[in-house]
C-alpha cells in the first residue's frame, strides 16, 4: 500500500485540475467569440445557423426523394390498373362519334383472259383449215391430256404425252403462221413453253426395265413441277392466240 507523503493533500490534485480546465477554455473559439464586437458575433452564428441548416437539408433530400418517388408511382399505379390489375383503356369523349367496324373488303376475282379477235377472219380461217390448224388442233389436245395424265399421277402415260406433244410441237412450228400478228405472237409463245414443258417432263420421268416384262418408273418431283409450271403458262398463251379458232 503506497503512502502520501504529508506535502500531497487529496483536495490538491481536484484544485489543479479545474485550474488546467479553465485556462484551456479561456483560450478556446468562445473567449475569443466574446472579445469580438457585437455585429461580428452576430454575424459568425448567422454563418453557423446556415450551414447547419444546409447540413440538414443534405442529408434529409435523398430520403424525401425517395419516399415522393415511391408516393407517385404508388399513385400512377392506382390510377392506370383497374380493380384486376388489368390496364384500363379510356372511352371515348363524350359528344364523340361512334366507330362503327368495318367490314373487309372482298377479293378481286381474277380477270378471264378473252380470245383475240382475227383482223381478216377469212385469210384466219382458210390457215385453220390447213396444215396449220390441223397442227393446233394436235398441239391442243396433247397438251391437255398432259396436264390430266399429271393431275392423275399417272406417270407412264404423261410420259407418252410428253414425248408426243415435243414432236407435235415441232410440226407446228414448220406449219405456217397465223395470218394475224397478235395472234401469231400468243401462239408462238405458246409453241416455246410446251416444248420446254415436253423436255422437262421427259427428264422428271425416267423408266428402267425390270426383268423382261416389268418396268420401274422413277419419277422426279421437283422436275415435273417445273413442267407444269411451263404447261399452264403455255396453255394461257394458246387460249388468248387461238381461242377463237376453237370455237368456230
Amino acid at each position: 500500500m503506497s503512502e502520501r507523503s504529508p506535502q500531497e493533500r487529496p483536495g490538491d490534485n481536484v484544485t489543479e485540475t479545474a485550474g488546467r480546465w479553465r485556462s484551456r477554455i479561456s483560450q478556446g473559439p468562445l473567449p475569443a467569440l466574446g472579445r469580438t464586437s457585437a455585429p461580428a458575433r452576430y454575424l459568425s452564428l448567422i454563418g453557423v445557423g446556415f450551414l447547419t441548416i444546409g447540413a440538414i437539408t443534405y442529408l434529409a433530400l435523398p430520403g424525401w426523394a425517395d419516399t415522393s418517388a415511391a408516393s407517385a408511382v404508388t399513385r400512377v399505379s392506382s390510377v392506370s390498373t383497374g380493380p384486376s390489375s388489368q390496364p384500363t383503356i379510356p372511352g371515348p369523349m363524350p359528344g364523340a362519334p361512334t366507330q362503327q367496324p368495318t367490314t373487309p373488303a372482298a377479293p378481286t376475282p381474277s380477270a378471264t383472259p378473252t380470245p383475240l379477235q382475227p383482223s381478216d377472219p377469212a385469210r384466219v380461217k382458210a390457215w385453220k383449215s390447213g396444215a396449220g390448224g390441223n397442227a393446233l388442233a394436235t398441239v391442243t389436245e396433247l397438251s391437255s391430256d398432259m396436264l390430266m395424265a399429271q393431275a392423275m399421277k399417272q406417270y407412264t402415260d404423261m410420259l407418252q404425252e410428253c414425248k408426243g406433244l415435243r414432236t407435235a410441237v415441232g410440226k407446228a412450228q414448220k406449219a405456217g403462221l397465223i395470218p394475224d400478228i397478235a395472234m401469231q405472237a400468243k401462239y408462238a409463245v405458246a409453241l416455246v413453253s410446251f416444248r420446254l414443258a415436253a423436255i422437262s417432263c421427259i427428264t422428271g420421268i425416267r423408266q428402267v426395265p425390270d426383268g423382261v416384262e416389268d418396268v420401274v418408273t422413277n419419277v422426279n418431283q421437283t422436275v415435273l413441277a417445273s413442267a407444269a409450271l411451263q404447261l399452264s403458262g403455255g396453255a394461257s398463251n394458246l387460249f388468248v392466240g387461238t381461242g377463237m379458232l376453237r370455237r368456230h
